[in-house]
């Protein structure tokens, strides 16, 4: 790296991005090569218009924020690398690029109060990211990002759907955190924001208090109120009993059951209620409240109403993390998911056959 202000002239023509003859990455990778003064394999990726992704030939990464872009005129370029932030500011006279460099170290003293935190902090962006129904190696590679940007010589992160374990090297001593997952839940607008946050943590120049207070908003922000989540969920059901043959009948009578569903469902996990029993009590109110709107002339077909109704039960979101969390490796958590989602269908499948039942003796059958 130059730590010197630097002028080169011809590096590019300005005049030839105005007249739209120069591609964009072009212009980023000429500026890259003369900041690192290299004519070695450079690999960008742009992420939005004014940010870039470079890895370079030794593996290193860095990222490229543009500040203040006007037609690539007078705007200012940091540039994050090994650790350290280089400030560019780029003007244009004629055909010479002028980069004034300005650059500080990123990392401080680290101490053991600043491991703990580290520490604590990366184990509760996995925590967020797991509660929400994340994959378990999308914890894990999160937890040991976060601990390396902020410096941890090793970090070290194992991860089940019930827990998580973290654990520092740093100067000889090794810092651990278990942290116990009792509650998940599907939020993938969470999920997104954790994974974007943690890596731009030196493109933001965050701090781990100023880290840990982005984390604290995201998790505490607001979802969708609870009538879009039943309306919607209502709507799914309705919908789900239209593809599978239902008519318009069927169709309103899953949506009404669909919205009683939700309603149980949000209610129970509010209690904490063991999932098994909701489930249960979910599916022998599906089968219950199918037979009743059926004979009253509400419904049409029994099975289009309850097929769904239940859909919103089926646990497609762990089986698909059972999959994932298997084929990347973590195969105990990709068979406790697994097991997850059996125990769910069952669960659905017990409550909508006693359901049935109770239906065929009381109701004078179906």
């Amino acid at each position: 790296m130059k730590e010197k202000v630097v002028v080169k002239k011809n590096i590019i023509n300005l005049k030839n991005y105005k007249d739209n003859t120069l591609n964009i990455d072009t212009y980023m990778e000429s500026i890259i090569r003369n900041i690192f003064d290299t004519n070695k394999s450079i690999k960008i990726l742009k992420k939005d218009r004014y940010n870039y992704l470079i890895y370079l030939e030794d593996n290193y990464e860095c990222n490229l924020i543009l500040n203040n872009c006007i037609d690539l005129y007078d705007y200012e370029i940091k540039l994050i690398y090994k650790d350290k932030m280089f400030t560019y500011l780029i003007d244009e006279d004629s055909e010479m690029l002028k980069i004034n460099m300005n650059t500080y170290s990123y990392k401080k003293t680290i101490g053991d109060k600043t491991m703990n935190e580290i520490l604590q902090v990366a184990t509760f962006a996995g925590q967020i990211i797991l509660e929400s129904g994340g994959e378990t190696y999308r914890v894990e590679d999160t937890i040991l990002r976060i601990c390396k940007t902020f410096g941890a010589e090793q970090a070290e992160s194992f991860v089940t759907p019930t827990g998580i374990m973290t654990s520092i090297f740093h100067k000889g001593e090794i810092y651990s955190l278990t942290k116990r997952v009792v509650s998940r839940t599907v939020d993938l607008n969470k999920i997104d924001k954790v994974n974007d946050l943690s890596r731009n943590i030196l493109s933001r120049n965050l701090t781990v208090d100023q880290f840990k207070e982005e984390l604290i908003k995201i998790n505490e922000g607001e979802r969708y109120s609870s009538m879009v989540t039943l309306f919607f969920s209502a709507f799914g059901a309705g919908s789900c009993a239209i593809l599978f043959g239902g008519t318009i009948k069927d169709m309103f009578s899953a949506f009404i059951i669909g919205l009683l569903i939700r309603l149980i469902t949000l209610k129970g996990n509010e209690l904490r209620i063991n999932f098994f029993f909701i489930n249960v009590i979910s599916g022998a109110l599906t089968a219950i409240l199918a037979v009743i709107l059926q004979k009253l002339g509400l419904a049409s077909g029994i099975h289009q109403t309850i097929i769904g109704s239940i859909m919103l039960l089926v646990p497609g979101l762990a089986i698909t993390n059972a999959i994932r969390d298997t084929i990347a490796g973590d195969l105990v958590s990709g068979l406790t998911r697994a097991a997850e989602a059996f125990f769910i269908a069952i669960s659905v499948a017990v409550g909508t056959g006693a359901g049935l039942s109770i239906c065929m003796r009381f109701l004078g059958g179906i």
